[in-house]
């Protein structure tokens, strides 16, 4: 599915702002109107202040380069607005690529954006596998939409403070 205006391109030092504000609006969006997980009572608490949020991404941003080997920082973008994001990186220690953060607003979803974004995670990551990565347990659109890229679950049940979360992999075929 084609989407008008859609780009996505890596992330840069300048986006930081702006993608604090999508990160807190769609982790609001699914931590709490979707799974009910989080009330707004300590959403604050759990995920930190705008400001807060902004300064993880400008640590993270301050050196990332878009030909990064090690890390991928791509941005969702119609019309010159962020609408979603995606955070992957390689662990040094087991050399997995990891799917840390996978994010697009609700009104967007469900429009071929995810696709698109995955399609580039697999551009970059070549043929490194596995792909790891940790969806909410009640978030069963998040959970269907990665098995159509050919992720399974694993018996591995994540529990923090935030929420209850599956591990999902996609492994050589």
């Amino acid at each position: 599915m084609h989407v008008n205006g859609l780009v996505v391109s890596s992330a840069t030092l300048s986006d930081a702002e702006e993608l604090s504000s999508v990160q807190l609006k769609c982790w609001m969006e699914t931590s709490v109107e979707k799974l009910h997980e989080i009330n707004l009572d300590n959403f604050d608490e759990m995920y930190g202040t705008h400001d807060q949020v902004v300064k993880r991404w400008l640590e993270r941003l301050r050196d990332y380069k878009s030909n990064d080997k090690e890390r991928l920082i791509l941005l969702a973008r119609i019309d010159g607005r962020i609408i979603g994001y995606t955070h992957v990186f390689q662990d040094k220690i087991s050399r997995n690529i990891i799917i840390k953060r996978f994010f697009i607003l609700n009104e967007f979803q469900g429009k071929g954006i995810g696709y698109t974004m995955m399609e580039k995670i697999f551009k970059w990551s070549k043929s490194r596998r596995p792909i790891i990565l940790r969806a909410a347990e009640a978030n069963h659109d998040a959970q269907r939409f990665y098995e159509k890229f050919g992720f399974q679950l694993t018996s591995e049940i994540v529990s923090s403070e935030r929420m209850i979360s599956v591990r999902m992999a996609l492994r050589d075929k």
